[in-house]
């Protein structure tokens, strides 16, 4: 008998203080979606200019990125940031390809480093901004187990260009 009554005892105190509050919330949402506007159809103009040819699509691809003459300049920065942010460089390694069916080409960046957090943050933040046709594609990161305050961080990056070509066809 006594199980039945705290039985119901928590039936009611579960209504009043957790069902109640929640269908009132209900209540509330349901008026006020019903007061928002009713989600407007794209006009046919926009949509059909939206989506863009793999011609067109490849043309500004290419058009963003730099040319491919401007590679030590950026690597240059990259090892003056490096040197700037306290960031202790111990292996560089470098790869570079060619698209095989648009006329750029991809410098493929390999840093192996020591580092705190904040300052590799910062330096990632630094770098990222300073070099739009950098692509972050890897980053490892281990505790240091003679420096617990410092991270071993391997960063894998690619650097994109377009080649300079004669034509001006970004095929």
């Amino acid at each position: 008998m006594l199980l039945a009554l705290a039985a119901v005892c928590f039936w009611i105190g579960l209504a009043a203080a957790v069902n109640r509050p929640l269908r009132q919330e209900i209540r509330a949402l349901q008026v006020a979606s019903a007061s928002v506007p009713a989600p407007q159809r794209v006009p046919d103009a926009a949509a059909a200019s939206a989506p863009r040819e793999g011609a067109d699509l490849a043309r500004a691809f290419l058009a963003f990125l730099p040319q491919a003459d401007l590679w030590p300049q950026q690597l240059q920065t990259l090892h003056s940031m490096v040197g700037q942010s306290g960031i202790e460089l111990s292996r560089v390694e470098y790869d570079s390809h060619r698209f095989e069916h648009l006329p750029g080409s991809r410098l493929s960046v390999r840093l192996t480093m020591q580092a705190g957090a904040v300052p590799f943050r910062k330096f990632l933040h630094d770098v990222l901004v300073a070099m739009p046709n950098l692509a972050v594609e890897r980053i490892s990161t281990e505790r240091s187990p003679d420096r617990p305050d410092r991270l071993n961080i391997r960063l894998d990056a690619s650097l994109y260009y377009r080649n300079a070509s004669p034509s001006g066809d970004a095929r």
